[in-house]
């Protein structure tokens, strides 16, 4: 029994020992032998510079990527970063090592940035600009922009200013090929409205050639188209009877429908020989204009509105399609001093 006691308080003593032996260092954990206090980089696609800051000196450091370059100094890491010419990013890593620790920064450096959407576009003939998307520092070309187009970048966009043209002038169009970086290539097409046919520039004097009877010679007299309401209706003067005259916008040109001139006196919609002569005083009927599009030189030649009725047909049934007018009255035609007879009519405006 004494013998197993002795054995039991030799082991404690040991245990005793070993204990107060040991250091409370031994448990704790180990400190690095330096730490990164800052990282800083201002870099993008064309390169920069950087920093990494330390609390030791003596660190050195190394980059797994030739783009990204260190230089130790004292307690910085200082960072040059090359150009990125890829559109793609790219990621580098820089090592630390003091002692026996080991730290790694990583960085990562954009690629080019390139966003560029110039598209076709419509300016009016006063001219103006327009923004496009040019959010790029890539080298650029424009080919085939001609002398009334110029441009200026600014900030994220480029605007196209384009000079305005007479309203007397016709449209014009203009194909440019706009190439920026490597892989931005599109062709565009600015085109500039011609002024509309407006009310104001029918208004004068004009020579009107017509018939008589579909085939026969042509004749002609002066007339004048002056204001009635504007931008709605013109007077048309120089024949027996002013006639309203209707202003179209949208085709651009004018109109003419059949209508009463005086109490007893109508501008009725006749077939002039076209597949017979019979006529409708009915304002239904009557004429538009096609336009031969020079606004120096203006020309209206007056065709068929299509406006029918069934219940009027030509000598072969088919539904009668107005091309003249003729004066008319409950006792027959009129006969008028300059022409009751107006066919296949043109109005050509005389120069100013």
């Amino acid at each position: 029994m004494n013998k197993k006691l002795s054995l039991f308080y030799v082991l404690l003593a040991q245990a005793l020992l070993f204990c107060a032996c040991s250091s409370d260092s031994d448990f704790e954990e180990k400190q690095p032998s330096f730490h990164v206090v800052k990282t800083t980089a201002d870099m993008s696609h064309t390169g920069g510079k950087g920093t990494i800051e330390l609390d030791t000196e003596g660190v050195k450091a190394t980059s797994n990527e030739s783009w990204l370059k260190t230089v130790v100094n004292g307690k910085a890491i200082e960072l040059t970063f090359e150009p990125n010419d890829s559109y793609n990013s790219r990621t580098a890593t820089v090592t630390l090592k003091h002692a026996d620790d080991e730290q790694t920064v990583s960085f990562i450096q954009m690629g080019i940035i390139s966003e560029v959407d110039v598209y076709d576009h419509t300016y009016p003939y006063t001219g103006g600009e327009k923004s496009f998307l040019w959010k790029t520092d890539q080298p650029f070309e424009i080919q085939g922009m001609q002398e009334w187009i110029s441009y200026e970048v600014k900030g994220d966009s480029i605007v196209f200013n384009i000079e305005g043209i007479s309203e007397l002038d016709s449209g014009r169009k203009c194909e440019m090929h706009i190439t920026s970086g490597k892989y931005y290539s599109k062709t565009v097409t600015f085109t500039q409205d011609e002024a509309p046919l407006s009310y104001q520039m029918l208004l004068g004097n004009y020579t009107l050639e017509y018939k008589k009877w579909k085939g026969i010679a042509v004749e002609t007299i002066d007339v004048s188209f002056v204001e009635k309401e504007k931008d709605k209706s013109i007077t048309m003067k120089g024949l027996d009877f002013d006639i309203t005259v209707l202003y179209k916008a949208d085709l651009p040109g004018i109109a003419i429908k059949s209508q009463p001139v005086s109490n007893d006196i109508w501008l009725a919609a006749w077939q002039g020989g076209y597949n017979g002569g019979g006529l409708w005083p009915n304002s239904k009927f009557g004429l538009v204009s096609q336009w031969n599009k020079d606004k120096r030189n203006i020309e209206l030649t007056m065709i068929p509105d299509g406006v029918t009725d069934s219940s009027w047909t030509d000598s072969e049934g088919n539904l009668v399609i107005v091309h003249a007018f003729i004066l008319w009255t409950n006792s027959g035609e009129y006969k008028a001093e300059k022409t009751s007879r107006l066919v296949d009519l043109k109005f050509i405006k005389k120069a100013e």
